[in-house]
């Protein structure tokens, strides 16, 4: 965001995606090292990550190919991206579980906004 807001003054632009999975080769142990903290209360964190990262490869919902056309069509303005849409600032989500977790997370930060608004209010004159 902060680039794009250092740029846009030069007819400048910045396209910044966030993806979820995608099912490529990348989560498969042979593409990646293991996890090995250095910390040992860190161990079953460390061993939990790994053991679902290897669960997880070869089910990833996001398709390379439609990702790429994506990207492809928001930098030129085609496809999906066309009509005038504004790119978001903050950037765009690639993947359906990219938009479930950040919307859970949102979701979670407006509850936690609210229940704590009396105490967030307080302090004003």
């Amino acid at each position: 965001m902060a680039l794009h807001q250092e740029i846009k003054g030069f007819g400048l632009r910045s396209l910044d995606f966030d993806f979820g999975y995608f099912r490529t080769d990348f989560l498969s142990s042979g593409n990646r090292a293991a996890y090995e903290p250095r910390v040992e209360a860190y161990r079953p964190v460390a061993s939990a990550v790994n053991d679902s990262l290897e669960a997880y490869n070869g089910k990833q919902p996001g398709d390379p190919e439609k990702g790429v056309r994506v990207i492809v069509d928001c930098v030129r303005g085609e496809g999906l991206a066309q009509g005038g849409k504004a790119f978001p600032e903050t950037g765009l989500l690639l993947g359906s579980d990219s938009y479930a977790m950040l919307k859970a997370e949102l979701e979670k930060t407006l509850n936690n906004l609210e229940e704590w608004k009396e105490v967030t209010m307080s302090t004003d004159f």
